[in-house]
Formats: structure tokens, C-alpha cells, sequence
């Protein structure tokens, strides 16, 4: 493969592959005849990148002379790529009049704006830690925010990164110090314990959706993970006189809205008696009468009607089992 310069070509290089994009000083290529003798392993080396003797000349030079005598090369044959290359390098050694300066010229407003933002900090070590967040370095970031215990811009990055475990493991270090306050921890195992639930990972969610406090999900992963002995123990006592005390019982009072989800999801695994013991302490006896109805358990229908003086026949009729003359004796 030869690289041509308007008239004058570079050294050639040896390879097999297929170009796939070429743009600014780059030419992506892909060594598909390797990928097709295994085209169930690929490996990442199969796509490589080639670049021009322009652009490693920019990068020697950089790293030999420093990047005022490589801004005098560029200058010569400016390019959108090499403005960046010498930008990134600038931004290394802290040189944000530069960095500024090459950025203006990729146009790359992200970069410009970043930058405005370093100006305006005076410590040099959260200086680096920023511009190492921008580089994708976020372990060396953190660790020069820990070393000026900037916990805060810690905690703010990882945020950012949607890195939910971090930012509890963070928050923890820091609440027993009074620097998070309960709050804010509450919030930082919602959030772990709603993405481990939206990753169907019930276990975790149970964990810390339980931490949280957050009882309605925590009602559906126990219901996903297959958990009902755990959701039957909702500390209730039914019209039958069925005692069932449990670790829910303290966080469910009567007429609390997660009772009506409990019950309806027994209502979908056909358990009866659990379902209507959830809505008559919900306060709503005429879901646990339908749902008793709904499951085929006529007598408890009956018996619920009864205490909760509900008018069974018209919830019968909803169910079409009152075409006998005694819609009582039909149930």
C-alpha cells in the first residue's frame, strides 16, 4: 500500500488488507481475508489504523523538540488532525492557550468549552484530574481528586460516567465523615439497586433497593426472583385469622398503595387467600372480593362480601355467574 502526496508518494507498506475510510492523514484497513479463514473469532488486531508520514513526523516531533517547534511544522500544512494531535499534547502539559488555540481550529467546541472550565480552577492537581477525565483516564482522575480531597468532584465524575457502584462506594467513604448525608446515600442505592432491577439482576435489586427504602420495586424483583415466601410475609391478618408477621410488617400500613401491587401480583400467580389479604388491608375489600371470584374461591367471595357487606351479586354479575335466580347459591 502506497500513501500518494499530491505528486510524491511515501514509503510503501507491505499488507494484505482492504481499505475501509481513509480521512486526514488516517486510513483505517481490515485484513478481511483473516477474518474470513475464522469468521466466528475476529480479533481486534484484524482492523488496524495506517498513518501518514506527516502525522508521525507531528508525533516525533512532539515528543523530540516540543510542541512549539510542532506548531511551527503544522503551520506550514495545516490540518484539522494534526491541530488536534498538538491540542491533546498541549493539554498534557497544561499549555491551555495552545490547547485553545488548536481546538479553534478543529472546531471542536466540546474541547474549547472544557478548557474555559480548567481556566477557572486554580488548584493544578484538579487541573490534571479534569483533563484526565478527558482523556478517558478516570481511574488516575479519581485518584487526583482523592489525593486533594475533592470526594465531591470524585462522586460528580463517576455520576456522570452512570458508574452507579462507584458512586456508592464513594458516597460510603464519605457519609460516616458527615461529607454525604443520608440522603444522598439513599439515593446512591436507588440507583445502583433500579439498574441492577432494569438488568434483571434480582438478587442485587433486592439487596439494594432494600437499603433504599424503595419498597414498590422491591416488591417486583421479589415477585421476578420467584421470592413469594418473602412477598407472603407482609405482616397481615385476614378475615379468616390467618396470622403472617414478617419483615414487611413494620414498612406496610394499612391502606398503604404497595399492598394493591402485592395483591395484584398474587392475584397473577392464583394465589387467593395471599391476594385478598393484601387488598383488605389495603382498604379495598371489593378488589379482594373480584380477585377471590376472579380465582374460582367462591366461599371466600362469599365470606368477604359478607363482613365487608359488599353486594355480591352485582360483583357476580361483572364475573357472569348470574344467570341462576339465586345469584348468592350460583357463587
Amino acid at each position: 500500500m502506497t500513501i500518494l502526496k499530491d505528486k510524491e508518494t511515501e514509503e510503501p507498506v507491505v499488507t494484505s488488507s482492504f481499505v475501509t475510510f481513509m480521512k486526514d492523514h488516517e486510513i483505517e484497513c481490515v485484513l478481511l481475508d483473516d477474518i474470513m479463514e475464522r469468521p466466528m473469532n475476529p480479533k481486534p488486531d484484524d482492523i488496524f489504523v495506517l498513518e501518514s508520514a506527516q502525522l508521525r513526523n507531528i508525533r516525533n516531533i512532539i515528543d523530540k523538540m516540543g510542541i512549539d517547534q510542532a506548531k511551527d511544522e503544522i503551520l506550514k500544512e495545516p490540518s484539522p488532525k494534526l491541530w488536534r494531535i498538538l491540542g491533546e499534547a498541549a493539554l498534557e502539559v497544561l499549555n491551555l492557550e495552545l490547547a485553545e488555540e488548536c481546538f479553534i481550529h478543529c472546531k471542536d467546541y466540546y474541547s474549547i468549552r472544557m478548557i474555559n472550565k480548567i481556566k477557572n480552577i486554580n488548584n493544578e492537581q484538579v487541573r490534571r484530574a479534569n483533563i484526565s477525565a478527558y482523556f478517558g483516564r478516570h481511574d488516575e482522575a479519581e485518584d487526583l481528586f482523592r489525593s486533594e480531597d475533592r470526594i465531591d468532584l470524585a462522586t460528580e465524575q463517576r455520576k456522570t460516567l452512570g458508574d452507579e457502584m462507584k458512586v456508592l462506594s464513594l458516597i460510603k467513604s464519605t457519609h460516616s465523615s458527615g461529607l454525604a448525608d443520608d440522603d444522598q446515600l439513599r439515593q446512591a442505592y436507588r440507583n445502583v439497586g433500579l439498574k441492577a432491577f432494569s438488568e434483571k439482576r434480582w438478587a442485587d435489586s433486592l439487596l439494594y433497593l432494600s437499603e433504599a427504602g424503595e419498597m414498590n420495586r422491591n416488591i417486583r424483583a421479589h415477585f421476578m426472583a420467584g421470592n413469594f415466601q418473602d412477598m407472603n410475609i407482609i405482616g397481615l391478618k385476614t378475615v379468616f385469622d390467618m396470622p403472617i408477621i414478617t419483615f414487611l410488617a413494620d414498612n406496610l400500613l394499612e391502606g398503604s398503595p404497595e399492598l394493591i401491587e402485592i395483591g395484584n401480583l398474587f392475584r397473577k400467580l392464583g394465589q387467593s387467600n395471599s391476594a385478598a389479604s393484601c387488598f383488605i388491608k389495603a382498604g379495598r375489600a371489593d378488589l379482594a372480593c373480584e380477585a377471590a371470584i376472579e380465582l374460582n374461591d367462591w366461599s371466600q367471595a362469599v365470606e368477604i362480601g359478607i363482613v365487608a357487606k359488599l353486594r355480591v351479586s352485582c360483583l357476580a354479575s361483572r364475573f357472569h355467574v348470574c344467570n341462576s335466580d339465586k345469584p348468592t347459591n350460583s357463587i
